[in-house]
């Protein structure tokens, strides 16, 4: 957990960003009834009952010294769909409307499975 500290407290260098990388899956949800409106002393107010509408997967790269993201919706989570971010964000990524050649740099993932490793050699 240090190393992760100090990689975070070290300074900007463009030449060698660090990326973080983190994904969840978030479950779609329909209102079957509209929300009661907000009146003088309440807030506004949802009913509890709901349709499912399935899940979607998303994928988040950012380099927060850069004030970059980047957020990949998709509608499973499967180890291509895992391996295609990795390739998307190692090719190049967007920052600031520019696009830079490949390029070193530190790739830090919330946590890692063992799935991480081998999806890269699986695709």
């Amino acid at each position: 957990m240090e190393d992760v500290l100090d990689l975070y407290a070290e300074d900007y260098k463009q030449q060698f960003p660090v990326v973080c990388f983190d994904e969840t899956s978030k479950q779609l949800i329909k209102e079957l009834r509209p929300p009661l409106s907000a009146t003088s002393g309440k807030a506004e107010r949802f009913d509890y009952e709901y349709t499912r509408n399935g899940v979607a997967n998303l994928f988040m790269f950012c380099e927060p010294k850069a004030g970059w993201r980047h957020i990949e919706v998709t509608e499973r989570h499967t180890k291509q769909d895992f391996a295609k971010q990795m390739r998307y964000t190692s090719i190049s990524f967007k920052t600031n409307a520019e696009f830079f050649e490949p390029k070193p740099m530190q790739l830090h993932k919330a946590t890692f499975t063992t799935e991480f490793s081998f999806a890269l050699f699986g695709v």
